[in-house]
């Protein structure tokens, strides 16, 4: 028990508010295995978008390193190759990306297939795509995966 304010104060940080060294160990091994995994979606499968690995981004409080207790997610952004599509900010927050005229390439298949969209990438089939694949990785097996709005949730049985 801590007999100083300044002792007290200390013991809350490091057993409390800051994350444990071997779990932040853990977690980036585990979220470096996880890119290895991605990065090899589209040699394994030949409907997968081709990645732009060098633009991937660590974000969220974990990669800030103001993430507190406890560890319960990690943000990593994947970005894909445009694979001769061409695309146009409309806002701060809305970026559309077009297909060109006789397009044929691994994008083909995520294409809006709504009247007036199809010419335009389908966030949600690519979405859609990156689950698919996690549930096809044996480690996730018991996983829970699922599409949440723009982002691919990778829920782990294995970690709290």
């Amino acid at each position: 028990m801590a007999s100083t304010v300044i002792q007290a104060f200390n013991d809350f940080i490091v057993n409390t508010i800051n994350l444990d060294g071997d779990q932040v160990r853990k977690a980036k091994s585990s979220r470096s295995w996880l890119y290895d995994r991605i990065e090899n979606f589209p040699t394994n499968d030949s409907t997968f978008p081709l990645l732009y690995s060098g633009n991937h981004l660590d974000f969220g409080s974990f990669a800030r390193k103001t993430k507190t207790r406890t560890l319960d997610d990690i943000d990593m952004m994947l970005c894909l190759n445009a694979d001769g599509c061409t695309y146009l900010e409309n806002s701060i927050d809305n970026i559309t990306i077009y297909f060109p005229d006789n397009y044929a390439g691994r994008l083909n298949s995520f294409r809006h297939t709504t009247v007036g969209k199809e010419h335009t990438l389908s966030s949600r089939r690519v979405t859609n795509k990156f689950v698919q694949c996690l549930s096809n990785v044996d480690q996730y097996s018991s996983a829970e995966i699922k599409r949440d709005g723009e982002a691919a949730t990778l829920n782990l049985a294995s970690y709290d």
